[in-house]
């Protein structure tokens, strides 16, 4: 009996013993296939985070990059920012339509027409504020002149192209080296007509006298790389008024 008793004992202590390390191994698995979900899990949160963040990033990048494209050191040029660089003449250049000078082949006074190449270039040339209310950006330009005849430069003007952004407005502030200065606005665009308006023209009294500028209009057309304006100025010359025209093409070379 006692015999017999003891070996149940070894046997009951025996199972136990194979029971606990059941327990003990399937516990371990459980724990360890837990930890490795909450890994997999975590690692899929993290994946699909940096993704949205990614897919954030890539979506606004280009609006940012589209809202800075007219924006130089913190000024909107609007619509002037497609000017800035430099401009040659297309191929066949300009034509000029000016009254003829005394002695010439055309007469005094009559139509003399010129074809003629050119370089612009424009440069931006910062912020003003005007009054504390009106806030400018300009643009500084520079033309050249010449005469397909004889290659010779027989016209230089230096002005701004100013953008007033709140107004909806631009100006063309300009003068030549005949004692003549103007400014003509309008509305901005890829296609901006400009006029002089009340006081739009300052000139010498030789000029007021003799040439005098009655006004000025310049309509500008913008498309990519290539440029073209007609301008008209409404002279009193030789006792009787005549408009001198101006036209050309011209293309980005620099800028």
């Amino acid at each position: 009996m006692a015999t017999n008793t003891t070996s149940r004992t070894l046997a009951l202590a025996a199972v136990g013993l194979i029971v606990a390390a059941t327990t003990a191994a399937c516990s371990g698995s459980s724990t360890a296939s837990s930890s490795a979900a909450i890994s997999s899990t975590a690692t899929s949160s993290t994946a699909t985070s940096s993704t949205a963040t990614s897919s954030t990033v890539s979506s606004s990048s280009p609006a940012a990059t589209a809202a800075d494209t007219s924006v130089i050191a913190g000024i909107d040029y609007g619509p002037l920012f497609g000017l800035i660089g430099t401009w040659k003449s297309a191929p066949d250049g300009g034509v000029d339509v000016a009254p003829g000078q005394a002695g010439s082949k055309v007469g005094k006074g009559e139509p003399a027409v010129s074809p003629y190449y050119e370089t612009i270039t424009y440069s931006p040339a910062g912020g003003a504020v005007n009054a504390s209310e009106q806030h400018l950006a300009a643009v500084l330009y520079h033309q050249q002149v010449f005469a397909k005849s004889d290659n010779k430069q027989f016209h230089d003007q230096t002005g701004y192209l100013i953008y007033d952004e709140i107004n909806q407005k631009v100006y063309d502030s300009f003068c030549i080296p005949r004692g003549v200065c103007v400014v003509a606005e309008g509305a901005p665009g890829t296609t901006m007509t400009l006029k002089t308006q009340s006081k739009g023209v300052a000139e010498t009294q030789f000029m007021l006298n003799t040439d005098n500028t009655e006004a000025f209009s310049i309509t500008f057309t913008l498309s990519g790389s290539t440029l073209k304006y007609e301008q008209t100025t409404d002279l009193q010359v030789y006792g009787k008024p005549f408009s001198h025209t101006d036209s050309s093409t011209l293309e980005k070379t620099v800028g």
